[in-house]
């Protein structure tokens, strides 16, 4: 961050090359600096999973996770950006007590102001990096911390988004004990609203912090059907009790269940006109007489296609087989949402959504009762 004063003494010109200056060394890094490598991260599964629950903390466990929530408030303290936790630390801040043992922490932030985060960070001892494992070959191997600026940071597409405790030479502290942060990036389309998986807009309520105090400093929760409606797409084992905890909470409403069923509805016809976008184009190049071979060609050049084509290569050709019998776009599509497991999915999903729902009204009975006691 440049000094006020010296800003004020030099012409535009001078301010918008040192700025510019500034933001290239920061995205370069000091050179032994930028890149990092650490030992993997210990498996979580195998650290808090006990029979799809989570393992109750022990006293060391939550003294360790009060202190990093407690520097996580500081982190942002004035900051003035707005971010949130995600995940089942919220579920835990919200009652008051943890649901076991967290083995992290998750933040959500604002793309649009990565650069305002980045000095943010700077001023108490953090960075931006992406984290990716040194040999692509071995997932659970050595990983790659590659110390980054905002745009390399909102541009990512090798790595996992890390804030990162570093010293006051750029070197990753271990000794510090939040030292990682997990991130998600809110973005935003040209209206200015979040978007969410396959680029469905998602509520605004829901990437609006809510403070809470937590032993002296401000946490900014999330809102809680943003919270049930990720955890409504994972599939690990304690995921379910993580929701149940928050369903007993009571702070889901009914109308959060609706908004949550409508967002699903988005999602899926977001995933929908995504995937007719990459068919549809390969289709119409499809010419007469076309053997199942020649088609199948067609989708192994499409750019969308050609890096996954080993793994989905049966269900490409029976598509390409289905083509060169003559069938129309819509039954192609149709055909081609069965082969990759996409109305399976849904139809799971679904599934997944009504149980929820029961859920939620059965505790809103149970409040309804406890009100008349």
């Amino acid at each position: 961050m440049l000094d006020e004063n010296l800003k004020e003494v030099m012409t535009p010109e001078q301010r918008e090359d040192l700025e510019l200056q500034t933001a290239e060394a920061l995205e370069a890094g000091v050179a032994e600096l930028k890149f990092q490598t650490r030992d993997p991260f210990e498996d979580f599964l195998e650290q808090i999973d006990q029979d799809a629950e989570r393992r109750e903390a022990t006293p060391e466990e939550e003294a360790q996770m009060d202190a990093s929530l407690i520097k996580l408030g500081k982190v942002f303290a004035g900051s003035g950006v707005n971010w949130h936790l995600d995940g089942a630390l919220n579920i835990s801040l919200l009652k008051g007590e943890y649901i076991g043992v967290h083995k992290d922490v998750d933040v959500s932030i604002e793309e649009g102001e990565l650069e305002e985060i980045v000095e943010t960070l700077a001023k108490n001892n953090y960075g931006l990096f992406l984290s990716y494992s040194e040999d692509p070959e071995d997932s659970k191997g050595k990983k790659v911390m590659e110390r980054v600026g905002a745009k390399a940071f909102s541009a990512e597409d090798r790595g996992h988004l890390m804030i990162t405790a570093i010293d006051n030479t750029g070197k990753i502290s271990e000794e510090e004990g939040l030292n990682f942060i997990d991130v998600h990036l809110v973005s935003r389309n040209e209206s200015g609203d979040s978007i969410g998986y396959g680029g469905a807009p998602l509520p605004q309520e829901w990437f609006v912090g809510n403070p809470i105090e937590f032993k002296g400093e401000i946490v900014n929760v999330s809102h809680p059907a943003k919270v049930a409606f990720f955890k409504l797409h994972e599939t690990r084992g304690y995921d379910q009790t993580d929701l149940q905890a928050l369903i007993d909470l009571g702070v889901l409403e009914l109308s959060d269940v609706e908004q949550i069923e409508r967002s699903f509805e988005e999602e899926f016809a977001g995933r929908q006109k995504k995937g007719e976008d990459v068919i549809v184009p390969i289709i119409e190049k499809v010419e007469k007489g076309m053997d199942l071979d020649q088609v199948f060609q067609l989708f192994a050049g499409d750019q969308n296609i050609a890096s996954q084509i080993d793994s989905i290569r049966p269900q490409v050709e029976e598509l390409s087989g289905y083509i060169v019998e003559g069938h129309t776009n819509a039954e192609i599509i149709e055909r081609a949402f069965a082969l990759f497991g996409v109305n399976q999915q849904r139809q799971e999903q679904n599934a997944k959504i009504a149980l929820f729902r029961k859920q939620v009204e059965a505790q809103k009975r149970i409040e309804e009762v406890r009100e008349k006691i």
